[in-house]
């Protein structure tokens, strides 16, 4: 098997191609990790649903206004069902499609957030 490395080598010409994507992923790496925001609110409540993931979230963002905020009041209903004990919930969706590892975040009130990660 051919293995090709994309990393700088000591010395050496390594060619353009090789250097546009190694110039590319150097550039990405200094952005750092990318979030992205879902935002939802009902009754005053404001909730944001983060993720690192870019597959979860334009999932997220094909929810209609009122299934996205039925989807936010169904984690918060399972976070209270065991409030005290944790902060995080694995949700199945199915074994095809996989799960999401899901943590909850409350410092006001009236604004909630859940991080989603999808789960290997």
């Amino acid at each position: 098997m051919h293995t090709v490395s994309l990393t700088r080598p000591e010395k050496g010409d390594i060619g353009t191609h090789l250097e546009v994507v190694i110039a590319e992923l150097e550039h990405l790496q200094k952005k750092g990790p990318r979030i992205y925001r879902t935002y939802c609110e009902y009754d005053g409540v404001h909730y944001v649903l983060t993720t690192t993931s870019k597959d979860l979230h334009l999932a997220l963002g094909t929810f209609r206004p009122i299934p996205q905020m039925h989807f936010c009041m169904l984690l918060e209903q399972e976070f209270r069902r065991n409030e005290g004990v944790c902060n995080e919930l694995t949700l199945v969706m199915s074994e095809e499609k996989g799960a999401m590892y899901v943590t909850k975040n409350q410092t006001d009130p009236k604004q909630i957030s859940f991080h989603l990660s999808p789960a290997h």
